[in-house]
């Protein structure tokens, strides 16, 4: 997992905006007004684009590292389990 980047920001919302021309000039928009409007809209879905990348990205860290942390403590847990000689399941069934 690659953290977020205004490189790949940029090359999405050119991609966005190289899309949203073709559909405007479809839609029979005069060819100067969709290219103002396509490069508005460049400027505004870069930043949007990047900040919604680092919100989710952080997300997705915070989530792993919960993942992590739990499947280390179930980890410690068992070994803790296994030193006092019992079984995992049987201290649970047993209350413990």
């Amino acid at each position: 997992m690659r953290p977020p980047s205004w490189r790949s920001a940029t090359t999405r919302a050119a991609i966005a905006a190289a899309v949203f021309l073709v559909v405007l000039i479809l839609f029979q928009q005069p060819p100067v007004s969709a290219i103002f409007i396509a490069i508005v809209m460049f400027g505004f879905y870069i930043p949007l684009g990047y900040y919604t990348d680092v919100f989710l990205y952080k997300r997705r860290v915070r989530k792993e590292q919960a993942a992590q942390a739990a499947a280390a403590q179930a980890k410690a847990e068992k070994k803790a389990a296994q030193t006092q000689g019992k079984d995992p399941a049987e201290q649970q069934a047993a209350g413990e």
